[in-house]
């Protein structure tokens, strides 16, 4: 088990990544490939368990404002470390919704019953690298009245593998929230079909009439796919929580020219913002959670 970042975490992603450009490299050399418009049956799959208020009780405090959080734990490897590091964050551990990706139904559950949320996982695919179920997770310290999700398009080039974008609607008292957990592709896709997943993303599952958070790893690896997500995302009437400078994530051999990955996100409506960070203390995976602070417009 990997416990200290400097100790263990760079030696971990370091092939991760080098797998990736590996990848990239014969993509471009093939000229691309076709995939499969058929997601397969893990992808209509859906886990849901409860360990937060399954019920809004007389003497229940309603929160004034929202804590929400989103975590790439990669491969949903060290959750149980993830679990020990967000319950020792003084703001982390009084989170409200906590979106997570790169997530399996085990690991959904553990880290569910350790922080005391409901939740509800969404698999996409049976992952090569553990054979497991694989793909993003919604956690509500509120009940979970209901839920849906969206098979993005443009599937992994090698594997035909879809990525599936999952949503929650989370009632808090007399109010009502939306929130989306989201892992878009790789550069195995070009930016292009990304981008035409964030399309997709923001037009299936921001159609509600009440406020909205869709959170996680949308992969944008330069300032430039940064720009056109948070453009296409505006189209949709989605504002972009402004983080602070630093990367959220370790980019592995870019780490050593320079080139910091900005690779996690929120975007949000019919909320107003308030605070903001990016935890970059945690050691459970190559990327930091990030986390952001709302209020109600009232």
């Amino acid at each position: 088990m990997i416990r200290s970042y400097s100790e263990g975490v760079k030696v971990q992603y370091q092939h991760k990544w080098q797998t990736l450009f590996t990848v990239v490299l014969i993509l471009l050399a093939l000229g691309g490939c076709a995939g499969s418009s058929d997601p397969g049956p893990i992808a209509r799959e859906i886990y849901t368990g409860k360990f937060g208020h399954d019920s809004i009780r007389s003497g229940v405090v309603l929160p004034d404002s929202l804590v929400v959080v989103s975590y790439n734990i990669a491969f949903a490897s060290e959750t149980e470390l993830a679990a020990v590091e967000l319950l020792a964050d003084p703001r982390l551990s009084k989170v409200d919704i906590l979106l997570l990706q790169e997530m399996n139904p085990a690991g959904t559950e553990y880290l569910a019953r350790e922080l005391g949320l409901n939740y509800v996982h969404a698999p996409a695919f049976l992952h090569p690298h553990h054979d497991q179920r694989w793909g993003s997770s919604v956690l509500s310290k509120w009940p979970i009245e209901s839920h849906s999700s969206v098979v993005l398009p443009h599937p992994n080039p090698f594997s035909n593998n879809h990525r599936r974008a999952l949503a929650a609607d989370i009632a808090i008292g007399e109010r009502r929230v939306r929130a989306v957990s989201v892992h878009l592709a790789t550069v195995v896709i070009p930016f292009e079909g990304r981008l035409h997943q964030v399309e997709v993303l923001a037009d299936s599952l921001g159609q509600v009439d009440y406020p909205i958070i869709i959170g996680g790893d949308f992969n944008t690896a330069t300032e430039f796919e940064s720009t056109k997500v948070g453009q296409e995302m505006r189209r949709a009437k989605f504002r972009r929580v402004k983080l602070p400078a630093g990367r959220t994530a370790w980019g592995g051999p870019l780490d050593a020219i320079g080139h910091e990955l900005e690779l996690d996100h929120f975007y949000y409506r019919g909320l107003i913002q308030n605070q903001s960070g990016i935890e970059p203390g945690f050691t459970a995976s190559d990327h930091f959670p990030i986390w952001a602070i709302f209020t109600w417009p009232e």
